[in-house]
């Protein structure tokens, strides 16, 4: 099943590092993530599908507590442990791209996570793959897949996946 963060690492020997980090911030599902790129079937096994994930969602806005797996039963021989690192710090640079933790007047579009203590205006048709605490006022579309904490004052449009507010 595609988690939060998944992607797929594409062999490129003329890209930097060997290879290309192909994701969205609309869908975790690779075979969308396949469709998205046109990805023809994989018969010399020239990517590997991927999920970045923190061991727990209510801690999503630390990008140290991810680890990066294979998302399927095979490995590529050519995915060894110098390029897992260095599609480890790629992926975590984009976590840390995404964490919301200051006061934001407005997000529009894209993929966020929401940490404790940060203050959201209004936020219109994105995707809020974690809310691990502080405020949102006003949400116009969109979706929270993993509300972990914080509040809501106002929602019009868009639906929230997995609620474990306590």
């Amino acid at each position: 099943m595609c988690e939060f963060k998944s992607a797929i690492v594409l062999r490129d020997e003329a890209a930097k590092g060997g290879f290309r980090l192909l994701m969205s911030p609309w869908t975790e599902n690779h075979s969308e993530l396949e469709t998205i790129f046109k990805l023809l079937p994989d018969k010399r096994c020239n990517r590997a599908k991927v999920e970045f994930k923190s061991k727990d969602m209510a801690e999503a806005y630390k990008p140290d507590t991810y680890t990066l797996s294979i998302d399927e039963d095979r490995c590529p021989d050519w995915f060894n442990e110098t390029m897992k690192e260095d599609v480890t710090a790629k992926m975590r640079d984009y976590i840390a791209s995404i964490i919301v933790s200051g006061d934001m007047q407005l997000l529009v579009g894209g993929q966020f996570i929401i940490a404790p203590g940060a203050k959201v205006e209004c936020a219109k048709c994105m995707v809020i793959s974690a809310m691990c605490g502080g405020t949102l006022t006003e949400m116009c579309g969109g979706t929270i897949t993993a509300m972990r904490g914080g509040t809501i004052t106002a929602m019009r449009g868009g639906e929230i996946i997995e609620d474990y507010r306590l």
